[in-house]
């Protein structure tokens, strides 16, 4: 007998409902699919500071998608085996110069035209993104620049690291002819005019500069602060730390430049100085210098002091310091290669042929100047690299070392090359950790540092925006 209609809809709905609930829980059950995955790797917490094992990271265009157990199932076009090794975000360098790399004086191209800008951007990248170095910001340029560096900034690839540029590296009007990247304000209210101004370019970082003085670096800050643009300055005696500290600014560079915010006391202590740099050194050259004056105010109790006091105000108030070792390590002999200046902005195009004894002294000086970047960051002091070194690249990772020789731990140079930068620039919603949602920019070390610090020189493999990068 033939089943009513009813009895036939009601038993059809029921084989659908069951069909649908199989196919739910078939779905539920199914891996996720994903771009890239790196299995089984170390990841470097940085906000814990801390090592997680046995983890897979995943990824999804230029972006973390998750990171999962290395036992968790997922599907992926590509897989790079970790193999138990560990990885980190990718590194920071909070101070570059584009000039360093693409010409300074007369080497410098006037405009980066169109047709340029490819070999450019491949000499950049080929300069920091071996290294792990994948974000860079750009403090001071040509204002001739602007223009396609901002372009760059604006549409990042993954060949290339990700860049943040300032304008000119501000300066007070002076009767001379400015360095290329640097721009002369002539009062305040031009200062603050020449802040409205790269603002209105779509430029959201500021340098200030020690040839501003400070009645322009006041107009320059407190238009910035309106304006909520990031502010750093290199600064020198006409404006101190804690002036800038009162007028808000967070954000130091150059470890060396402490010492100019704590003067001598007399004309009898700067004489000394200039005499004990003579006794050692019949050097014009910029690094020995600051080094033999760091070690003279060292030396000077209520100069010393005064650093201390100083470091102390900058930990109360957050700010950040960069620290531009390297350079001097390579003039104490401490770097693990040579990098030294071959600009005019400096007397020597080389290094001179230090005595022995130099050498010894310098290594010496070198330590003292250490010994402050170690005290800022046990006070407090968020410290961040920033190379100002045309090897930016190689400089961050002889950086890390310098900084465990002189009693860094591990994880804290790897905070300090990662998320302490993408805080100091404002950008820790991109950069700086690895998880859901930040930008998929990573190193995968060959050998784990944690088990020799030398490491750093290892191998690496780099991911920049999702994709392994190939030189």
């Amino acid at each position: 007998m033939q089943k009513p209609h009813y009895i036939m809809k009601n038993a059809t709905t029921r084989a659908l409902y069951v069909l649908l609930l199989a196919g739910m829980l078939f779905s539920c059950n199914e891996p996720k699919h994903y771009d890239l995955a790196i299995t089984n790797v170390k990841v470097f917490n940085t906000e814990a500071n801390k090592v997680i094992s046995g983890q897979t990271v995943l990824i999804n265009a230029d972006t973390i998608a998750a990171v999962i157990p290395a036992g968790e199932k997922y599907n992926a076009k590509e897989t790079i085996a970790g193999n138990g090794r560990l990885v980190c975000p990718g590194f920071i360098d909070t101070h570059m110069h584009l000039t360093d790399i693409l010409g300074d004086f007369e080497h410098a191209p006037e405009y980066l035209v169109q047709d340029s800008i490819a070999v450019y951007k491949k000499r950049i990248a080929d300069t920091y993104l071996p290294y792990g170095t994948t974000t860079i910001k750009v403090d001071g340029q040509p204002e001739k620049w602007i223009a396609p560096s901002l372009d760059w900034q604006n549409n990042p690839q993954p060949g290339f690291p990700d860049i943040y540029i300032c304008g000119g590296a501000l300066i007070s009007h002076e009767d001379r002819v400015p360095y290329l990247g640097h721009a002369e304000v002539k009062d305040p209210a031009d200062a603050a005019r020449k802040v409205q101004a790269y603002h209105d370019m779509g430029i959201r970082y500021i340098k200030l500069y020690w040839r501003l003085r400070t009645p322009e670096f006041i107009g320059a800050i407190k238009k910035a602060a309106a304006l909520k643009m990031n502010v750093c300055a290199h600064l020198g005696s006409a404006v101190t730390i804690d002036t800038a500290l009162f007028y808000g600014l967070r954000h130091f560079e150059h470890l060396f430049t402490l010492e100019a915010s704590a003067p001598f006391n007399t004309m009898k202590e700067y004489n000394g100085s200039i005499s004990e740099l003579n006794k050692h050194f019949n050097s014009k050259s910029f690094m020995p210098q600051q080094l033999e004056i760091f070690r003279y105010k060292d030396s000077l109790p209520d100069v010393r002091a005064k650093m201390y006091q100083l470091i102390d105000e900058m930990a109360a108030d957050s700010a950040t310091l960069s620290t531009t070792i390297h350079m001097f390590g390579s003039y104490a002999g401490r770097a693990y290669f040579k990098s030294f200046f071959q600009t005019k902005l400096h007397t020597e195009d080389v290094p001179e042929p230090f005595t022995d004894a130099q050498k010894q002294r310098l290594g010496e000086d070198f330590d003292i100047l250490m010994k402050y970047l170690k005290r800022a960051h046990d006070k407090g002091v968020k410290i961040v690299i920033g190379t100002d070194c045309m090897d930016g690249g190689k400089a961050m990772i002889s950086e890390m070392l310098l900084m465990y020789e002189a009693g860094f731990p591990i994880g804290d140079i790897l905070q300090i090359a990662t998320i302490n930068g993408a805080a100091s620039t404002g950008l820790g919603n991109k950069y700086g950790s690895i998880k859901a949602g930040k930008k998929a920019d990573l190193v995968i070390f060959d050998k784990d540092p944690y088990k020799n610090y030398k490491n750093f020189l290892s191998e690496k493999v780099v991911i920049k925006d999702g994709r392994v990068y190939r030189k």
